[in-house]
C-alpha cells in the first residue's frame, strides 16, 4: 500500500496524532515499510513508518527492544525513539519515532575512529539487551541453519549450484562450533552500512531495528564485520581485528567464539545471496544484479580462503 502524501497528512491528523501545521514527504521504501518524513512548522521532525500487514508481532518485539534501550542514558538518542505507539492504517500497522539526524555511511567514513565508536555503541545494546526478555516470542534461523535456502527458493538459479556447494562446505565447518558456549543477547542483526548513521559531530547512531531477535552475539559481529568493513573495504584483517580489539574492551568474548566469525560472514554472505536472488524474482522491476553479483564475488573469495582473519 502506497499513500500519497497528501492522504498521510490527512489520516495524521484525523487521528490526532499530530499538529496540523506539517509537512510529508516520501523517503526511501524499507524492505517491509513505507517510510515518510514528518516535518512540524516548528521544524521538528518525525518518521512514519507503515508496516506490513502482519507484522503486529514482530513489531511489537521491535518496539520493546527499542523502549528499553532508550532508559539507557549512554545510549539514548543513538538508537530511533517512539513517539506514537502502534496504530493503523487499513490493516497495517504504523509507528511514529522521532527523526535521528545524520546520514548513512558511505566507505570513506570507516577509518579507526569511526569503527571504535561503532564497537563502543554495538558493545554497549548488548550488555543491555542480553537479560531482556519481551513479552512476545520472535524466532529465527540458529547460526546452524540453512532452510532459508528452501523458502528464498533458488533452486533454478544460475548460481544456485555454487551456492549449495558453499552451503555443503559450511554445513562441514559447522560441526567444529557446536559445542562452544556462546554469549548470547538480544542483537540487531542487520548493522549494514544503510542502518548505521553518522552525525555532522561524527556521532554514531544505529537505526532500523526490525530483524532483532535473541541469538549469538558474534552474529551480530559478523555481520557488521562482512557488511561495513569487509563490502567497502575488502578483507580489511588490520580493521577487522581493530574493531573486535575495542569491542571487546566492554564485552568479553571467547576465543573460541571469535574463531566462529569467518564461517559466519560466509554464511551471511550465502543468506544475502539467496535473499537477493528470491527480491529479484518476486518483484522484477527491482535491478539487484549488482548486488547479486557483489555478493558472488565476495562468496568465491571466502570460499577460496575462509580463514583470512588468522593468517
Amino acid at each position: 500500500m502506497m499513500l500519497a502524501t497528501k492522504e498521510i497528512k490527512e489520516i495524521l491528523l484525523d487521528k490526532h496524532l499530530l499538529l496540523r501545521e506539517i509537512d510529508v514527504e516520501m523517503l526511501e521504501m524499507g524492505t517491509d515499510t513505507k517510510n515518510y518524513l514528518i516535518t512540524s512548522t516548528e521544524n521538528k521532525k518525525y518518521i512514519l513508518k507503515i508496516y506490513e500487514a502482519g507484522l503486529k508481532t514482530e513489531l511489537k518485539y521491535e518496539l520493546e527492544v527499542l523502549a528499553k534501550l532508550n532508559i539507557q542514558e549512554h545510549i539514548k538518542g543513538k538508537v530511533p525513539s517512539i513517539v506514537h505507539d502502534m496504530f493503523y492504517i487499513n490493516d497495517n500497522p504504523c509507528v511514529i519515532y522521532n527523526f535521528i539526524p545524520g546520514r548513512t555511511l558511505i566507505p570513506k567514513d570507516i577509518n579507526l575512529v569511526t569503527i571504535e565508536k561503532i564497537a563502543e555503541l554495538l558493545a554497549n545494546i548488548h550488555l543491555t539487551l542480553a537479560d531482556h526478555k519481551p513479552a512476545v516470542v520472535k524466532e529465527r534461523f540458529s547460526i546452524f541453519d540453512f532452510s532459508f535456502t528452501n523458502i528464498f527458493k533458488i533452486n533454478h538459479h544460475p548460481l544456485s549450484d555454487f551456492i549449495f556447494k558453499s552451503i555443503d562446505s559450511l554445513r562441514k565447518e559447522s560441526v567444529l562450533y557446536k559445542n562452544i558456549n556462546f554469549r548470547r543477547a538480544i542483537i540487531h542483526e542487520d548493522l549494514s552500512m544503510d542502518n548505521i548513521l553518522i552525525d555532522e559531530i561524527n556521532q554514531i547512531k544505529f537505526i532500523d531495528f526490525s530483524d532483532s531477535h535473541e541469538a549469538e552475539i558474534v552474529s551480530d559481529l559478523s555481520t557488521l564485520i562482512k557488511e561495513v568493513i569487509m563490502s567497502p573495504k575488502g578483507e580489511n584483517v588490520f580493521l577487522i581485528k581493530y574493531f573486535l580489539l575495542n569491542y571487546r574492551k566492554f564485552l568479553s568474548l571467547s576465543s573460541d567464539q571469535i574463531k566462529v566469525i569467518p564461517y559466519l560472514i560466509k554464511r551471511r554472505t550465502v543468506f544475502m545471496l539467496c535473499y537477493l536472488i528470491y527480491k529479484q524474482k518476486i518483484n522484477t522491476i527491482l535491478d539487484l544484479e549488482k548486488r547479486i553479483n557483489r555478493e558472488y564475488e565476495i562468496l568465491k573469495e571466502l570460499n577460496n580462503n575462509i580463514n583470512f582473519l588468522y593468517e
